[in-house]
């Protein structure tokens, strides 16, 4: 169905090319481990899972798994990394921010959903159920684990999360979406919809605007 929605929506062969050569590149400055190296780019190495998880991302938007595709390898090695790199919380990246744990959640979520691998899933599900652990009480979420503030931003990544899990046909708490309404509509100026990222943009500044 890809195709058909790809060509519905716009896209044509000259795009599918872009995309192919896109993830060739990235097929071709994979590690040989599965990771992408962050430092190699000029960044800091800590963000490595996150940056293996929007790489992986890539891979499944254009429909390639652990089990098909031409790069079903550069795939399984990256979702290996994954899983060798998950500590016994399900944290992928407890040394940085919860981007580089919801990022590599929503793609290996996203994967489970396509192939559903048993160990994939197993890994996938511990990662959902850690971040729904740190969410913060009655809200969402922010940099670092359950601590007391909220952002749109992260919130956002781990909202797709949440909805690949219940396309993988994994169960998310009713809590879990509470906690992200409440602090939707305390962000959401009531008149015209406008979202802020911390709070409203009637009490934001204007660096917060999005």
């Amino acid at each position: 169905g890809r195709k058909k929605t790809t060509t519905k929506r716009g896209g044509n062969e000259m795009s599918e090319v872009a995309v192919d050569r896109g993830l060739k590149w990235l097929a071709d400055h994979q590690e040989g481990d599965g990771h992408w190296d962050t430092k190699k780019w000029g960044g800091n190495g800590e963000y490595d899972p996150g940056n293996t998880g929007l790489a992986l991302l890539a891979f499944a938007g254009a429909g390639h798994t652990e089990r098909s595709g031409k790069y079903r390898n550069v795939v399984r090695k990256a979702i290996q990394w994954l899983a060798d790199n998950q500590d016994p919380k399900g944290n992928f990246a407890p040394k940085t921010t919860m981007y580089s744990h919801a990022i590599p959640t929503l793609a290996l979520l996203e994967e489970v959903a396509m192939a559903p691998v048993p160990r994939t899933r197993a890994v996938a599900e511990k990662g959902l159920q850690y971040m729904i652990s740190v969410q913060n009480d009655y809200k969402a979420w922010r940099y670092w684990p359950k601590d007391g503030d909220n952002d749109i931003s992260v919130t956002t990544w781990c909202v797709m999360a949440m909805k690949a899990a219940k396309v993988a046909g994994m169960e998310v708490s009713a809590g879990a979406w509470a906690g992200v309404k409440n602090f939707l509509e305390e962000v959401t100026e009531p008149n015209y919809g406008e979202v802020g990222y911390t709070a409203q943009i009637g009490r934001a500044s204007c660096r917060e605007r999005v």
